[in-house]
């Protein structure tokens, strides 16, 4: 490498061998700088995802502006770049075409792969799903499509589906890429794997799906995988607006009480844990109000993580609308005053809606109250609650253990944790296979999502799009 000028700058760009040598360096004080693959905005998620460009003057060539000056350059024809490609092979000689780039001595420094086409040159359509294993039918097996497959689907949802195999069988996994379509299918033996979610609503054979996607596309894909009659296990949250709740909830009473209906579900899975089924037993035949005190010790996400983004709303609308079901479950009532304060940061790390206490007044008269905190040390179990009725109180400590004070009843110690992600599946599929009726009706499954509206709003300060009522 040729170091000649004082003051010089080299720029690396792609993933080359750069061999410096410092004696070379140093005396002329060369700059060393690197480019990113594109240019400036590469691997900057709130550039390449949430579309926030950088300006102008102070940015000239960003990603976009140089792909944008690049077309250009081909669209007047300033580019030529036939000559850097050396073969075409068809895509069944893809190993060909590579063992080309490997080859001994001088090789080719670029070759094209040519697809398949049909009827002349109208192009093959891209592949969207791929067979992986034979379904499993027979008894009383719904036939599900997994949308979405990220973490908490892979860790949570999955292996329960695979333990209910008996009740469940795995018709596709559909996935943005493809690679993890396929990984995944093959893992849980899948039928296909797929990356259009098109693909399973036209599906006749695939019965239900369980939505478990970014937040930002619950609402509009519970909505369409209704209208074509396929049962639905919506993840939380419901929705994100006021809006998108609204067309979710006149699609629900438009299908309510027809014949064939499909059935829809919420993943509020606090519901179904063993230790709060057993509280709501205690505290059913009370004669006095319930005083409820949740808190949850969520922990902090980074600042740039999608729940805080347009994608996840917010961890109130995200995460704490479990907390709110979980409240409607206990008391058996609808919320009818609500109050909600965030904490004021004074750092950049602290944000308020992840912050906040909410206060909840019922029909019944009880009060129930969550504090939920990402400040708290992180060997503090995340989830704890007293409940407090009729001079009995009764402990819930991160849902291993129920104990109750004041009063001879069983509690619960499971000791390994039991938040109802079981259960709730399980649920799912009484209820499609008509083995138990319909337990919560649409007011009660969009409940707690007005609520953490409302909550959400009054911790930014705002004044609420839309009321409680129905919930």
């Amino acid at each position: 490498m040729q170091m000649a000028r004082h003051k010089g700058r080299i720029v690396v760009v792609g993933d080359v061998g750069l061999h410096l040598r410092r004696e070379e360096m140093y005396p002329k004080e060369l700059d060393l700088r690197m480019s990113t693959s594109y240019g400036p905005g590469r691997y900057d998620p709130s550039y390449e995802e949430g579309g926030l460009d950088y300006p102008y003057p102070y940015v000239r060539w960003t990603e976009n502006r140089n792909m944008q000056a690049y077309l250009e350059c081909l669209s007047m024809k300033r580019c030529d770049i036939k000559q850097l490609v050396a073969a075409m092979y068809p895509l069944d000689a893809v190993r060909d075409a590579y063992s080309s780039l490997q080859a001994d001595g001088a090789r080719p420094l670029t070759v094209l792969l040519r697809y398949p086409t049909v009827e002349g040159d109208r192009p093959v359509s891209w592949v969207r799903s791929v067979a992986v294993a034979p379904a499993q039918t027979g008894g009383d097996r719904v036939r599900l499509a997994l949308i979405g497959a990220g973490s908490f689907a892979r860790s949570t949802h999955l292996p329960n589906l695979y333990h209910l195999r008996e009740c469940f069988t795995l018709a596709a996994v559909v996935a943005r890429r493809g690679t993890t379509a396929l990984a995944v299918s093959r893992q849980y033996k899948a039928a296909r794997a797929v990356t259009d979610y098109q693909e399973v609503l036209a599906d006749p054979t695939v019965d239900a799906v369980l939505i478990c996607t970014r937040h930002d596309l619950h609402a509009q894909l519970a909505q369409e995988a209704l209208g074509v009659g396929k049962h639905v296990f919506l993840e939380k949250p419901v929705a994100l607006t006021i809006g998108e709740l609204e067309k979710l909830e006149d699609l629900l009473r438009q299908l309510s009480g027809k014949s064939g209906a499909p059935t829809f579900f919420v993943g509020y899975n606090r519901r179904f844990s063993p230790c709060a089924r057993r509280l709501r037993e205690l505290v059913e035949d009370r004669t006095n109000p319930l005083h409820v005190y949740y808190r949850m010790n969520a922990g902090p996400l980074p600042s740039d993580h999608w729940v805080h983004g347009p994608e996840g709303g917010g961890r109130i609308i995200g995460e704490a609308c479990h907390i709110f079901d979980l409240f409607m479950f206990l008391t058996g009532a609808r919320a009818t005053e609500i109050s909600a304060h965030g904490i004021n940061p004074q750092t950049a790390t602290a944000r308020a809606r992840e912050n906040f206490t909410a206060t909840i007044r019922f029909t019944d008269g009880s009060v129930c109250t969550l504090l939920y905190s990402a400040l708290g040390a992180e060997d503090v179990p995340k989830e704890y609650a007293e409940v407090y009725a009729d001079g009995a109180t009764y402990v819930l400590d991160d849902y291993r253990a129920l104990t109750v004070h004041g009063r001879r009843a069983a509690g619960i110690r499971k000791g390994k944790q039991d938040k109802g992600h079981l259960a709730e599946l399980e649920a799912f599929h009484a209820q499609i296979t008509g083995r138990t009726p319909v337990t919560m009706g649409i007011d009660e499954l969009l409940a707690a999502a007005r609520i953490s509206f409302v909550v959400d709003s009054h911790v930014r300060g705002s004044t609420p799009g839309g009321s409680i009522s129905g919930g």
